[in-house]
C-alpha cells in the first residue's frame, strides 16, 4: 500500500499490496469506511501499538493508496479498538472513536473529502472513573504518569521505618492490576443528537462498560457496567440492534460467549441524567447489567473474534460467527423474539487452521476468518428457515504476507461483485479475495 508505488506481482493470481510505513510497529485493528455511491475507493482505518490511528484512501483499481492521514495525540499507550459513526446526514463527516491501553478513549471529527481531522475529546476511564467501575478503589487523584491508582491495602512506611521490600512488591502488584485496557469496542447511536451516542467497551478487567459520549459537551459519561465476574478479559465484541433491542455479544479468554440486552440500560440513561447529577459531577453508583444468556455455544479456549449478521428472512434471526484459539470456527443461528433469545442450530468446524484464529467477519454469503498462520479463509453459509438448518462449507483460502495477523476487514466493491480484505498484523495488506456476480454464488439465506 505504498502511495504511488505499483502493485507487487500477483501471488497465485490474486493481486495484493503490503504497506508498513503507516505505523512503526504492530497493527491491532483495521476497518473499512465505505464512500456513498463510490465503490472504486474506500478509506481504511488502522490502530497500532505506536499510539496512532492511520487513515488511508485506497483505490481498488490501481491497488494503491491515494492519500494518507495520521490521527495522533489522543493516546499515550497502544490503540486496540476503533469504531466509526456518522452523526449527521453527510457521509463525508464521521466520528472516529479509538480506545486502548490505560483505558484511554479518544474521538476525532474526520472530514473524509479533505482528509483532515480534529481531536474533540480524550479521557482515561482508569484516571477519572475508576471508583465507579471498581467501587473498592479510592476516589483520590491517581498518578498521571502511570495512569494507575493504589488500592488502600497497606500504608506506606513512615520516614523512621525501613521501606521493606514486601510493601514495594505489594504496591507494584496493585499498579499492574490497575493497568486496564480496552480490548474491543462498538458504538451505538442514541435516539437523538442531544442524547449523543453510546460506547460499549470490552476490557481487560473482565467488565463490559457502557459510556455515553455527549455531542454538545464532548464529554464521556459512564452509564453502566457488567456485574463482576471471573470470566477473564473480554477479547471480542459485537453489538447489534434487532428492532428496538440492543444486544451485545462478547467472547472472553475463558472460552465463554455472553449476551447482554442493553436496551433498558440505554433508555434509562436519559432519566438518570435528569435526576442523578449535580454541580459536583457524578454521584450515583453505576447500575450493573447481568447477561441474560450465558450458555451460548462457544469454544474450548479463548474467543478472539465475534461477528453478527441479521438474516433478512424471518424477523429477529441472527447469524453469530465466532473463532478462537482452539483453531475452530463456529456458526450459530439465533432467534430473537421480544425479550427472549434462543439457539436454533449451531455448526462447529474444528482444526481449520494450524494456529489460533484471530478475527472473523460475515455477510450475506460468507464467513471470513483470519488466523495467526497467515491464512484468510472464506466459508459459505446457508440457513434454511423452514427446517432451521445451517450449513457451513469451505470455499477458498488465501495466504497473506502479513505475519502475526490480528484483525481483518472485508469490503465489497463494484456493487458487491468484488471483495477486498484488509489484513493487519506486522503491517497492512489488501487482498482481492472474491470476484464474479453474486448471483452465481450459492449462499446466504436459503
Amino acid at each position: 500500500m505504498h502511495a504511488g508505488s505499483p502493485c507487487p506481482a500477483p501471488l497465485s493470481g490474486f493481486c495484493r499490496s503490503v504497506g508498513t510505513p503507516y505505523h512503526g510497529t504492530d497493527v491491532y485493528f483495521v476497518q473499512w469506511i465505505p464512500r456513498s455511491g463510490n465503490r472504486l475507493t474506500a478509506f481504511l482505518l488502522s490502530a497500532s501499538e505506536d499510539t496512532t490511528v492511520s487513515l488511508v484512501e485506497y483505490n481498488f483499481g490501481t491497488q494503491q493508496a491515494l492519500r494518507t492521514h495520521t490521527l495522533h495525540g489522543g493516546h499515550s499507550s497502544s490503540v486496540r479498538a476503533l469504531a466509526v459513526l456518522q452523526p449527521g446526514p453527510s457521509d463525508s463527516a464521521v466520528l472516529v472513536f479509538s480506545a486502548g491501553g490505560q483505558e484511554e478513549l479518544s474521538v476525532w471529527a474526520v472530514q473524509l473529502d479533505t482528509l483532515t481531522s480534529s481531536l474533540l475529546s480524550s479521557c482515561s476511564l482508569s484516571r477519572q472513573y475508576l471508583h465507579l467501575f471498581h467501587p473498592g478503589a479510592p476516589r483520590a487523584p491517581v498518578n498521571d504518569n502511570c495512569s494507575t491508582a493504589l488500592l488502600p491495602t497497606e500504608s506506606p512506611p513512615t520516614a523512621g521505618q525501613s521501606q521493606g521490600r514486601s510493601w514495594q512488591v505489594q504496591q507494584q502488584k496493585e499498579k499492574v492490576r490497575l493497568h486496564y485496557r480496552v480490548l474491543c469496542m462498538a458504538v451505538v447511536q442514541g435516539h437523538s443528537n442531544s442524547e449523543g451516542c453510546f460506547l460499549v467497551l470490552g476490557c481487560s478487567d473482565s467488565l463490559l462498560k457502557i459510556v455515553r459520549y455527549d455531542y454538545s459537551s464532548a464529554e464521556y459519561v459512564p452509564v453502566a457496567r457488567s456485574a463482576p465476574a471471573s470470566s477473564g478479559p473480554i477479547l471480542a465484541l459485537a453489538v447489534h440492534k434487532v428492532g428496538d433491542q440492543v444486544l451485545a455479544f462478547a467472547g472472553t479468554t475463558t472460552a465463554n460467549i455472553f449476551c447482554w440486552d442493553l436496551t433498558e440500560c440505554l433508555m434509562q440513561d436519559d432519566v438518570r441524567r435528569q435526576h442523578k447529577r449535580n454541580q459536583e459531577g457524578l454521584v450515583f453508583d453505576l447500575p450493573q447489567v447481568n447477561p441474560y444468556l450465558t450458555d451460548l455455544p462457544s469454544h474450548q479456549s479463548g474467543v478472539n473474534g465475534i461477528a453478527l449478521y441479521e438474516n433478512p428472512g424471518p424477523v429477529g434471526t441472527l447469524l453469530l460467527a465466532s473463532v478462537g484459539d482452539d483453531q475452530s470456527v463456529r456458526a450459530t443461528a439465533l432467534r430473537v423474539s421480544g425479550c427472549h433469545l434462543s439457539v436454533l442450530t449451531t455448526v462447529l468446524l474444528e482444526g481449520t487452521n494450524s494456529a489460533g484464529l484471530r478475527s472473523v467477519q460475515c455477510d450475506d454469503l460468507y464467513i471470513y476468518t483470519a488466523a495467526s498462520d497467515q491464512r484468510l479463509t472464506l466459508y459459505r453459509w446457508v440457513f434454511e428457515a423452514q427446517s432451521n438448518s445451517l450449513s457451513l462449507q469451505w470455499h477458498r483460502t488465501f495466504v497473506a504476507h502479513v505475519q502475526a495477523v490480528a484483525s481483518t476487514s472485508v469490503f465489497s466493491a463494484a456493487d458487491g461483485e468484488v471483495r477486498y480484505a484488509a489484513v493487519a498484523g506486522h503491517g497492512l495488506e489488501v487482498l482481492h479475495v472474491e470476484s464474479g456476480p453474486s448471483s452465481s454464488v450459492v449462499g446466504g439465506v436459503g
